[in-house]
């Protein structure tokens, strides 16, 4: 838990290529993120509620509103990193895995191998795995750059189409401004 006062958490959609993201920011920066689903706002208040008691959740906030820009960037091709800060809650090791993830380069993949090597644990890319399935900040924090061994897409929370999307995307849009 953050808090034991209940906060106040702002909670946002935007309409993106996708469908519906709903995410969620506090006073300083985006907690959680739900890519496109028929359940996409249940899933991201239940998100919240695991990590925040009883919070006081509000439609707007500064931080969503720059975020707002910030995905219509990255949907036109033109933002390669979001500015935005993110909060993520999680163990020690997830956090230490979500920062790696924020060092893939736009348009690049890393394996869960290639990530559990550079975290000094070279035989736990099953680990990496699991703490990348958590990422509750999909795609602020890049978890769908992240690839099998052999090249497949593996898993992603968001789904395997929404993955393929998102890599395409940005293959295709990586020579453009930064």
């Amino acid at each position: 838990m953050h808090t034991k006062k209940s906060p106040t958490i702002f909670a946002e959609s935007y309409h993106s290529p996708l469908g519906k993201i709903w995410f969620a920011s506090d006073h300083a920066g985006i907690v959680c993120l739900q890519m496109p689903m028929s359940d996409g706002k249940a899933r991201l208040l239940e998100k919240i509620s695991r990590h925040y008691k009883n919070p006081n959740i509000e439609d707007r906030g500064k931080i969503n509103a720059g975020f707002l820009v910030e995905l219509d960037e990255y949907f036109c091709g033109t933002l390669k990193a979001f500015e935005t800060p993110a909060r993520p809650s999680g163990t020690p090791f997830q956090k230490r895995v979500w920062r790696l993830l924020l060092k893939i380069p736009y348009g690049k993949t890393r394996s869960y191998g290639d990530l559990a090597a550079d975290l000094g644990i070279p035989k736990g890319p099953r680990a990496v795995g699991q703490a990348n399935g958590r990422n509750p900040i999909s795609l602020l924090i890049p978890c769908h750059r992240v690839i099998a061994s052999d090249g497949g897409l593996g898993g992603y929370s968001g789904g395997i189409e929404i993955k393929r999307f998102l890599l395409e995307w940005e293959r295709r849009n990586k020579a453009g401004p930064s």
